[in-house]
């Protein structure tokens, strides 16, 4: 459930039954989203606009808002793997951008994790990935955001207990090591860290 006025008790819900995705606002009209789909993820913004990123049964990723009983699809693109190994999608938005994380399944507890950041004011998507990140302990990866990055928490391939950090600049849009970091500079929004298992 995602609640987008408190004083009026006006709420939507996004949920999935059957394969399809649904919009439930709180007067009860429902609106699909899709027929088809295998994982979702849904975020609210400063003005009350829902972004939802799901991907379908045919391995698409696709990229849609909800806004004034509206739904506007973005963008859709097709990703290069089978659908099944994708896993714990999830969405952040962060200085204007939208960021969506998932893993992909290699093997023997190895998966990619894939980063997409797209930005609201010149329509740009950008993709990157880390390749062979170890599963330990039931993660995969943790995400952290701060004021201007967003740091990802892995295990690499060598080491299972040699976790690895990296810090995505959201000003000039690129991945560094979070060692090169001016800690000075960094201020979590979040104080407690989201794992993704």
């Amino acid at each position: 459930m995602i609640v987008l006025n408190t004083t009026t008790n006006y709420s939507i819900y996004v949920f999935s039954k059957n394969n399809c995705l649904f919009i439930k606002d709180s007067f009860g009209d429902i609106k699909k989203v899709s027929n088809s789909i295998y994982l979702y993820s849904s975020i609210i913004d400063d003005f009350d606009v829902i972004h939802i990123c799901y991907i379908d049964l045919k391995g698409c990723l696709n990229y849609c808002t909800y806004e004034k009983n509206n739904i506007n699809f973005i963008s859709t693109f097709k990703l290069n793997s089978y659908v099944k190994k994708i896993n714990k999608l999830s969405m952040y938005i962060v200085n204007n951008s939208l960021n969506i994380f998932f893993a992909m399944y290699k093997s023997h507890n190895l998966y990619n994790i894939h980063h997409i950041n797209y930005d609201f004011y010149n329509y740009k998507f950008l993709e990157y990935q880390f390749e062979y990140v170890r599963k330990v302990n039931n993660s995969i990866y943790t995400i952290n955001i701060s004021n201007n990055y967003i740091v990802c928490s892995y295990s690499n391939l060598i080491k299972s207990n040699n976790f690895k950090s990296m810090a995505f600049d959201l000003v000039n849009k690129c991945w560094v090591n979070f060692s090169t970091v001016k800690s000075s500079t960094v201020l979590f929004d979040y104080c407690n860290s989201i794992r993704y298992e």
